[in-house]
């Protein structure tokens, strides 16, 4: 969905429309509640998918967020630019970026050889240009 939503925010720009990406961390809502439902397990998910499923239940009516403060917290940032909320939704993020930093690096000298010889592109370039700068 993230992806999606800037698309979406790079296309409607130049109309003057704005798209706001909210990542919310937990919230004590219905979310992981009542209101989920879950397939049978598979024993070949345990590992992954059903450790999210583990964690959800065990967290059920205990996340961090109060969904009344979100709600205030969204109607003061519709202007803003893509904030996270709530103290676990940051720290995802924190460690989503330097995961995906570590990532780039990784595959920075594969990824950077399949250019033509003699070109250069740097990434500023690109996103300024994508950008309408």
């Amino acid at each position: 969905m993230e992806g999606l939503s800037e698309a979406l925010a790079l296309e409607v720009k130049p109309l003057g429309l704005k798209v706001t990406i909210v990542e919310p961390g937990g919230f004590r809502t219905d979310f992981a509640g009542a209101s989920m439902a879950f397939a049978k397990p598979i024993e070949a998910y345990a590992p992954t998918v059903g450790a999210m499923r583990d964690y959800m239940e065990a967290h059920d009516g205990k996340q961090p967020g109060d969904p009344s403060k979100a709600a205030m917290a969204i109607m003061k940032i519709v202007d803003l630019a893509e904030p996270p909320l709530g103290n676990d939704a940051l720290a995802f993020l924190r460690c989503g970026y330097k995961n995906s930093t570590e990532e780039v690096e990784r595959w920075a000298e594969i990824t950077a050889s399949t250019d033509f010889d003699g070109l250069t592109v740097t990434g500023h370039a690109v996103l300024e240009a994508l950008k309408g700068k």
